[in-house]
């Protein structure tokens, strides 16, 4: 019996080993070099997208101006885990109020404001001379040197030859006889600013050949009507800030007072009749379509023919048959 296990134990040492068993022990150091090779190649490949990506960083000034925008949108005092929305946009919205007579904000008009501040800054060449005439205002604007060197007396020249002179200045020297409000109103109009009523012409929506008039509510000092139902400190700044004008223009302070104090009532009644922004788009369908001719008769006012002539530089006769979108007209004409 012992005799076979020796051959047995022999003949198995002396056997030798399968090809399988070869090339599974050889392939396994393969797969361990193959596998090192593949890591250290998506290491390396990372590291170089991640220097790629560095490198392609936009660093230009709009790059800058966006990424800036968005940092001061984030309210970083605010968990993103408890309100996500106030995180992102907190301090977007305390930066951006709309007022009431705006429906929507629209970043693209303050790009445009921007670009207009550094299109009228710039030095170059331009062949468009409004662009040239705007550069020259805007650069008379800023002058704060020459502004403070001159004073007073361009205002004064212009209060006096342009709109006709102002009570409040002249005190008792005043002619009301020789006032006309409705030279005073085309200036003012020249100047953008609309005070009373406001006039516009567009295209007329039903007959594109024909061209028609808008007529409506004015602007106000305070913009809105709330800020004149009630005393507050809007209003008391307000009449302050009309009174350091005044004063600032005159040496006689005698009726300041009682001359602010009337503008002031004399807007707050207008302010009555004044429409809010609401308001106005609810009433956009009861427009009053009407003519030149029986506008003028209706009103009764400084709005007449000559006025709307000078103001449009428009040939207008009785006959004409020219139509006119009547907005919202005030009661305090009547």
């Amino acid at each position: 019996m012992k005799t076979e296990s020796s051959t047995t134990t022999l003949e198995g040492l002396n056997k030798k080993p399968s090809f399988g068993l070869y090339l599974k022990k050889s392939i396994i150091p393969i797969v361990i070099l193959l596998s090192i090779f593949i890591i250290s190649t998506k290491v390396l490949d990372f590291l170089l997208a991640l220097q790629k990506g560095n490198n392609d960083l936009c660093q230009s000034q709009f790059c800058i101006k966006a990424a800036n925008h968005l940092i001061n949108s984030i309210d970083q005092s605010v968990d993103p885990c408890d309100n996500f929305y106030q995180f992102t946009c907190g301090k977007w919205l305390k930066n951006n109020r709309t007022s009431e007579d705006e429906d929507k904000w629209k970043f693209p008009g303050i790009i445009l404001d921007e670009n207009i501040i550094d299109l009228l800054s710039t030095n170059e060449t331009v062949k468009l001379q409004s662009v040239m005439n705007a550069r020259i205002l805007y650069s008379s604007c800023i002058n704060e040197t020459n502004i403070e060197k001159e004073g007073i007396d361009p205002i004064l020249s212009l209060i006096n030859t342009q709109f006709g002179g102002w009570p409040i200045l002249q005190g008792s020297s005043w002619k009301s006889s020789t006032f006309n409000l409705t030279n005073l109103l085309l200036k003012l109009h020249q100047y953008n600013y609309n005070f009373i009523f406001s006039i516009s012409s567009e295209v007329d929506e039903k007959n594109s050949s024909a061209t028609t008039i808008f007529i409506g509510q004015g602007s106000l000092g305070l913009s809105q009507r709330q800020y004149y139902a009630k005393e507050t400190n809007i209003t008391i700044a307000y009449r302050q800030f009309m009174y350091s004008v005044a004063k600032a223009l005159t040496n006689d302070t005698l009726m300041i007072d009682q001359d602010i104090k009337e503008i002031f009532d004399f807007e707050k009644n207008i302010s009555k009749y004044h429409w809010t922004y609401d308001e106005q788009q609810a009433r956009y369908n009861k427009t009053i379509r009407t003519t030149i001719s029986d506008l003028s008769r209706t009103l009764k006012t400084s709005v007449s023919l000559s006025y709307l002539y000078e103001l449009f530089f428009v040939f207008v006769v009785e006959q004409f048959d020219f139509t006119t979108y009547l907005h919202h007209l005030y009661l305090f004409f009547d």
